[in-house]
């Protein structure tokens, strides 16, 4: 642009210093460059407007408005940092709470297979010793100048008691006469003392009373005196109605504790003892879940069979989470 004026200033310039002899075509196109001067001297002033205006700050209003956006702009950004410092801080607490769970679970797992290997030594060592021809009963320590009777080869290991070597003489004797008495012969001659019976949960009151009681304690969770009280309750008033929902809250004690070889013996018992019973399907569907939970898939799908086939028209609270468990033990 300055260019272009210094062009059109050298020109106007060149007009007016022009001689008198200059010709008339010479003037005539000197009327010719009219209008051309008129848009120099507009473009003239508006230089000197826009000068004016740099030098007074007139671009403050066209300044201002990009500093107000560029604010805004600086105020997103930095509420966007924010945010994402806060979802941050968010994704690692998440990511120690993770860890957290890790850990317990981890704890969980290695309690339940200990608790699991406890149990089935327990069952195996049951197996065992029910596999004699009667219960074992502790040999009473040997005295000096006493000799320790064996039983017999069908009798498990131990002993029925101690007796004197005269005695024992005594007593063939006895047995060689009359051809009886041997068991007295062999009967320990001391006892120890009884041991004292362990007070019981249940309080003294009638058979509904006794179990809400029991139940009561299931209810607070305290489920081992729950265990306990149901226990007592079934052996006290094991011929009642009440005795087939005793059985399966006993189980769900066992269960809700991870005790699952447990939980599935009772919850076994529980339905054959009242096979139509009002609590026969929960228990057949709790001795099923007991089942997979030992992975024992096989069994429980046998569970989940007999309840479908023998219980047609199932609660909501039985038939949700029966076909949940059917599916989930790979049942067909």
């Amino acid at each position: 642009m300055k260019r272009r004026i210094g062009i059109a200033a050298f020109i106007l310039l060149l007009g007016m210093s022009a001689p008198p002899f200059v010709s008339a075509p010479a003037l005539a196109q000197e009327a010719d460059l009219g209008p051309l001067l008129d848009r120099l001297e507009r473009l003239e002033r508006d230089i000197r407007t826009i000068n004016t205006r740099l030098a007074n700050g007139g671009g403050g209003a066209t300044d201002g408005g990009a500093g107000r956006a560029l604010a805004r702009q600086g105020v997103r950004i930095s509420d966007v940092e924010g945010e994402l410092r806060a979802t941050t801080g968010a994704v690692e607490s998440v990511g120690y709470k993770i860890d957290q769970l890790s850990q317990r679970l981890d704890k969980l797992v290695g309690d339940v297979d200990f608790r699991l290997n406890a149990l089935e030594n327990t069952a195996r060592l049951g197996g065992q010793a029910a596999a004699g021809n009667g219960p074992a009963v502790n040999a009473a320590s040997k005295p000096p100048g006493v000799q320790q009777v064996v039983p017999g080869q069908g009798a498990p290991p131990g002993s029925l008691g101690a007796i004197s070597q005269s005695e024992f003489t005594s007593a063939q004797s006895s047995m060689a006469a009359s051809g009886a008495g041997r068991q007295a012969a062999l009967k320990p001659q001391s006892l120890p003392e009884p041991v004292a019976k362990k007070p019981g949960v249940l309080p003294e009151g009638s058979v509904k009373e006794r179990y809400a009681f029991a139940f009561g304690l299931l209810r607070k969770a305290d489920y081992e005196r729950a265990s306990e009280a149901l226990t007592e309750f079934i052996e006290a008033h094991g011929d009642t109605a009440l005795a087939g929902n005793a059985r399966y809250w006993l189980g769900e004690t066992q269960y809700v504790r991870a005790r699952y070889l447990k939980a599935a013996e009772i919850f076994l018992e529980a339905y054959q003892k009242a096979p139509k019973g009002a609590k026969a399907p929960d228990s057949l569907l709790k001795l099923g879940m007991s089942l997979s939970a030992l992975e024992k898939k096989r069994e429980a799908c046998s569970a989940y069979g007999k309840l479908k086939k023998e219980f047609k028209d199932l609660p909501t609270r039985i038939s949700k989470p029966l076909a949940r468990e059917w599916e989930r033990s790979g049942c067909r």
